[in-house]
């Protein structure tokens, strides 16, 4: 996945109308062989949609990311790691609002990240456990925070 992309998060790959769907779609096939890959490949589609070509079929992006969504909310249980990341991708790039099914979910984490609001440890003052989604992602983009080797500094 890193030959995708260079270190400035551009990508390196030529996409077009007739291969993004494909893309995508294969991006997402190495999601569910390599599950810990997940929250890359999403980084990777984030990079996809802030390209002039994911810019201009955003709604098709969308569509097919939310029906992956939808699949897997079905069972929640089996499917809250990719669910939360996938919650946290939408939100993140302010694609919720577009999303024409918006399932109700039962995990406390699934739950903060699609609502993009704390369920946990509310009553705790000696610390913030959760940031806002949109706030994080203004900072940085999540092929930035993804980095093992060269990570964001902290402020």
């Amino acid at each position: 996945m890193a030959d995708l992309h260079n270190k400035d998060g551009k990508l390196k790959i030529v996409l077009n109308d007739r291969n993004l769907r494909k893309t995508i779609s294969m991006l997402i096939m190495l999601g569910r062989l390599r599950i810990k890959s997940f929250p890359k490949i999403l980084a990777i589609i984030e990079a996809i949609t802030k390209s002039p070509i994911g810019m201009r079929n955003r709604a098709n992006v969308i569509s097919y990311l939310e029906d992956y969504f939808i699949e897997l909310s079905k069972d929640e249980n089996s499917n809250r790691y990719l669910l939360s990341w996938l919650a946290y991708f939408f939100v993140s790039n302010d694609f919720k609002n577009a999303l024409k099914q918006k399932p109700v979910f039962k995990d406390p984490i699934v739950k903060t990240c699609f609502n993009n609001r704390s369920n946990i440890f509310n009553d705790a003052k000696d610390f913030k456990l959760f940031q806002g989604i949109k706030t994080a992602s203004k900072k940085t983009t999540m092929l930035e925070y993804l980095d093992v080797f060269n990570p964001p500094i902290p402020e």
